[in-house]
Formats: C-alpha cells, structure tokens, sequence
C-alpha cells in the first residue's frame, strides 16, 4: 500500500513543525531558573498531589498538576522542568497551521460571518513565521503556564469557528469543556473567551439582516457552563489571594512594549537589571535605531493587514478584531484594580497579530511587497539569532551590551556554594527567592535565611535590630552573605544597606565585596567578612 501523496505545502508545514520542536528545545537547559519558574517547581513538588492543587491562589492549579506529573516521568533539572511547556509550544504552531488554514483557506472558511478567505499560502507564512519567531519560542522554554495558555485558546478559536460553521451539540460541549481547563490554567483565559462571545453578537446581528436562525445562546451556555465549572476556584481564590505588587505601572506604554515584543522576541532589545532601574527612555535613548527599524518592520504590515482586510474580507475583519481588540480592551479596563499588562498576559494576541503582519506584506503594492516581506523575515531571523546565539561574538552587533538572559540564580548559588566557610550566615531577600535557591540546593545545600521570615509581608522592611534578632547566627558567624533580587521593598537597597547595618553592629570592623549578576530582573550577592 502506497503511502498517501504530500503536497509542497504539506511538506514545508511539516518540516517546519520538525524545526520548531528542535529551536524549543535546543538549549533548553542553558539558563537558570529565573524566580517564577523556581515557584512552579516548589509547587509540583510540595507534598501530596492536593498541596500542589491548593499550593498558591495567585494562579489556577492545572499547570502545577502538570508539571508535577511531568516530574514523575521526567525529573531532573532545568529542561525537565521546562518540557511541557516546550510540549504546548509545539502544539501551538500545529494548532495556529489549522486556524490559519480555517481562516484563510477559501475552501474551507466558515460559511456564516462573511468569511472570504483567500489562495491559502497565507497560512504556510504565518506557521513558518511562527516556528522562528523568539517570542513564541521563549515561552515554550519557559517553566510557566503561558505556552499552554497559547495552545489553548488556538483551541477554542478551531472550535469556535467550526461551531460558526457547522453547529453542533458535541462542538460547543469540547468547547466547554476546553474553556474550562483554560480558567483553570491561567485567569487571563477569559480574555479569548470574551472575544469570540463578542464576535458571535457581531455575527447574530448580521445574521437577522439575512434571516439567518444563527443564535449566540448556545456559545453562551457553554461559556456560562465553564465559568460555572470554575466557580469553586474562584471562591478559594477570593478567601487565600495574597494580592501582587506590580510597583509604578504606565498602562499603556506597557501594552505597546508588549505588543512589540511579539514580534521581535525578548533579545534584540533586551531588558536587564541595569534597564530596567534605568526606566524605558534610557534603553531608548542606548538603541534608537534597533527600537524604531524592529517597530517598524512589525507595525507597518500589521497596520496594512488591518487595512486589507477590512476591505476584502469582512468576516475575517471582524474576527481578528474582536481577538485582539476584546481582551486588550478588556486587559487596560482591568488595570483600574489589576495592574497586569504584560505580554505574557495577552499572549493569545500573537497569532494574529502574526496574521495581520503577513496580510498586509503579502498584499503591498509593487516593490512594498518584496521589501515587507523580507522586512518580516530578517526581524524573525534576528529575532532568533539574537535569542540563541546572543553570548556568541556574531551576534554583539545585534545584541550590544545587553545580552538577553534569565535570571542567573545557578551561578549565585554555585559562587556562595564555592566561596563561602564554615559557619558563614546566607541571607535572602526577597522571601520568595527562596524557591528558586531551593532547586539548586537540591545538588548542594546551601541553608539560607529569607528576610522577611516568610510569616511576614514580603515589603516589611526590617531594622537591622530586627535582622540580627531574625539571624540570631549572624552575629557570631565568621562570614556572611546576602543574596538580593526582586526586593520588596519601596527601597530597592534597604535590605543592603540594614544587612551590612547590622553586620557592623555585631562586629565592628569588616570587609564587603558585591557580585553583580544583571540577567534579566539581577541578583546581588554582598559578601561581608570579618578582618
């Protein structure tokens, strides 16, 4: 038996997808844990299954019960921990080849909405765009919910739009059923949902021009079944939320960074411990040329895909604007209480934003066309490079003096491993950090005191009394170290400044030397010594 004929298209979607599992796994074990996937670890591996279930409120449990199952087939170190997300990420570029072809294959758009649809290469271009793309690629690294978050609301868009097209009891019903993991994998999963619900009323008002018997109810009962489903979540969640500390946030300037990283990646223009205390207007001012050449290659076509289709396909108009513009909408309207806009939050957003950018370079006028699409290209080429290859000297062009990294909490703990004496006291804040230090401590402990004690608010900001009453070790201890990193406090520098503080109170005379480690959000290490 002969085995069924590929076509050109099906080969280079196929390779593709072979490529794209290959760039989410090469180097997956590179970099350190940074803080919030040291959280993930401690909790899938925190006691009994039901303590990973009820081990944060701050985030729905099914990523923990993931990853701690993951765990049992795959323990070991960082790229273990990191597999189902690279699993999902994968799986999103198969689902964003399907959707892609839903929405822009003429043959096989819906027959409800006012889908037009076109030749179909449009979704070879997005699927092999999205495989390169270093955004995507860095959340299918990433020991986070995020990659799953993606997966599932290409999901609910296939089932969405096979529901517009054909009905049907059992589509709504894995509808609900996938709406409710999404709740239960990450709060923002109902920003997905509010767009198809508001393209559905788009849809039925049409429809009554027409005399179409289309009715939004049944969406609405399987939403309303999802939400009824996560209803117990939510009111644990209400009872044990431990609330968040975004510190000064400027919305909409967050938004547009968000969206701009979708399309260059995390790497061209990457943020550090130095950027980020130097605020925005200085990493502008340190690479002008790269912020606005990336941005431009990346808004120009999006803007022209907008155009394009709302001129000639109005179904598909509506649909990428009520999944795009619904939940960023939705997103700045919950900043009045919850001050998250981050591009990981809205990471359902890519695909079409993807969409849109191939749109609009594939139907530029004359040389635009060539110079758009080549535009896209480089970005994601560059994109790639820069986020894989960044510590390479070829890439110093590209990457200056900021190279993109997590943060690097195995090579602190690896030098307070190797430096510090017997009886020497370690030290960290802010508490939280003290999940991240534990995974490491697996291979060599390294006992550490975080301050705050854990019983505390993580912003309390304690006097150097309190800290020797806390570290009752220090003041006899031959040596000391502080291990700081996301600090709490209105003062980035208090714990520095009560730890060495204290240090003189209980000793005297002493000698002090800081390691800086600047990857992403930075560790210090100040190391004091007695004379």
């Amino acid at each position: 038996m002969q085995p069924p004929a590929l076509t050109a298209r099906t080969r280079i979607v196929l390779n593709a997808l072979m490529a794209g599992l290959v760039l989410r796994v090469l180097g997956l074990d590179a970099l350190s844990l940074w803080v919030d996937e040291g959280v993930t670890w401690a909790n899938a591996s925190t006691g009994s299954w039901k303590d990973t279930f009820y081990a944060e409120s701050n985030h729905p449990p099914v990523w923990w019960l993931v990853t701690r199952a993951s765990l049992v087939f795959w323990p070991g170190d960082e790229g273990a921990l990191r597999m189902p997300a690279v699993a999902c990420g994968v799986l999103a570029l198969v689902l964003t080849w399907r959707l892609m072809v839903r929405l822009t294959d003429g043959a096989r758009t819906p027959t409800r909405g006012g889908f037009v649809g076109g030749d179909g290469s449009t979704a070879v271009w997005v699927t092999v765009l999205a495989v390169v793309n270093p955004f995507w690629i860095e959340y299918a690294q990433e020991a986070r919910m995020y990659a799953a978050l993606l997966a599932e609301a290409l999901g609910l868009s296939l089932l969405y739009l096979r529901w517009l097209d054909r009905g049907g009891r059992w589509t709504l019903v894995a509808y609900g059923v996938l709406a409710s993991v999404a709740l239960h994998t990450n709060y923002f999963a109902l920003w997905p949902l509010a767009g198809h619900l508001a393209h559905a009323l788009w849809v039925a008002r049409d429809a009554r021009r027409r005399g179409d018997p289309f009715r939004v109810r049944p969406l609405l009962v399987a939403q309303v079944a999802a939400g009824l489903s996560f209803v117990p979540w939510f009111l644990y969640m209400l009872q044990a939320y431990r609330g968040i500390s975004p510190g000064s946030y400027e919305p909409v300037s967050r938004l547009a960074h968000a969206l701009w990283r979708m399309g260059t990646g995390p790497a061209l223009v990457a943020l550090d411990a130095p950027r980020v205390r130097a605020g925005p207007a200085a990493v502008f001012a340190e690479e002008p040329a790269m912020v606005v050449g990336t941005a431009l290659l990346w808004v120009v076509p999006i803007a022209l895909g907008l155009r394009t289709l709302a001129r000639r396909d109005r179904g598909a108009f509506a649909f990428v604007v009520a999944s795009v513009a619904v939940p960023i909408a939705l997103v700045l309207l919950a900043c009045v209480r919850w001050p998250l806009v981050h591009e990981k939050y809205l990471i359902f957003v890519a695909p079409f934003l993807l969409w849109l950018a191939v749109v609009g370079a594939r139907s530029a006028p004359g040389l635009l066309r060539p110079v758009l699409l080549g535009g896209l290209v480089a970005l994601h080429a560059a994109g790639l490079f820069a986020y894989h290859f960044g510590d390479t000297p070829l890439a110093a062009p590209l990457v200056g003096a900021h190279r993109y990294g997590k943060e690097q909490w195995r090579e602190a703990h690896a030098f307070v491993a190797r430096t510090r004496g017997p009886g020497d006291v370690v030290v960290l804040h802010a508490p939280f950090t003290q999940m991240t230090w534990a995974f490491y401590d697996r291979v060599q402990p390294v006992p550490a005191t975080p301050l705050p004690p854990l019983a505390l608010p993580c912003d309390r900001a304690l006097s150097a009394e309190e800290v020797l009453r806390e570290v009752p070790g220090l003041a006899s201890a031959p040596g000391a170290f502080l291990v700081l990193s996301h600090p709490a406090t209105d003062d980035p520098d208090h714990y520095r400044d009560v730890f060495l503080e204290a240090v003189a109170s209980a000793w005297g005379g002493f000698a002090v030397e800081t390691l800086e480690l600047p990857r992403q959000w930075g560790i210090r290490i100040v190391h004091a010594r007695r004379p």
